[in-house]
């Protein structure tokens, strides 16, 4: 695929999710996430910190596991939850962003890939 252009397939994405952001814009009172880690600043890093390395922990434990199929899934399940947690935490100071190919500011952990993974870990 060449940069600037898209496929009927992207379109169609594209719209699919827009259709599904959506429908979660008519439940808006279902999760804050300002709640989920409200108190002392510092005490709110300490805790995204604790969540990311307990995040990472799994991934490693997946590893381990002797069935392709069991592993694969678990990897797509904590990855998929992974990146929801990142979209949460993405006000962290830290957060880097860069510009795509349409001129719009995007965060780089927010590939492809990922996107993929949180929404096949929604199925």
């Amino acid at each position: 695929m060449e940069l600037g252009r898209t496929s009927a397939e992207d379109i169609e994405t594209r719209v699919a999710i827009d259709e599904l952001l959506d429908i979660i814009r008519q439940f808006p009172d279902q999760f804050d996430e300002h709640e989920l880690f409200t108190g002392v600043e510092a005490h709110a890093r300490e805790l995204r910190e604790e969540f990311r390395s307990h995040f990472l922990n799994i991934s490693r434990i997946m590893d381990c596991v002797g069935c392709d199929k069991c592993r694969l899934w678990g990897k797509v399940q904590i990855h998929g939850m992974g990146t929801a947690l990142k979209i949460l935490f993405s006000d962290l100071p830290h957060s880097h962003h860069r510009i795509n190919s349409e001129g719009s500011t995007m965060s780089a952990p927010f590939q492809l890939t990922r996107l993929v993974l949180l929404f096949s870990c929604q199925a």
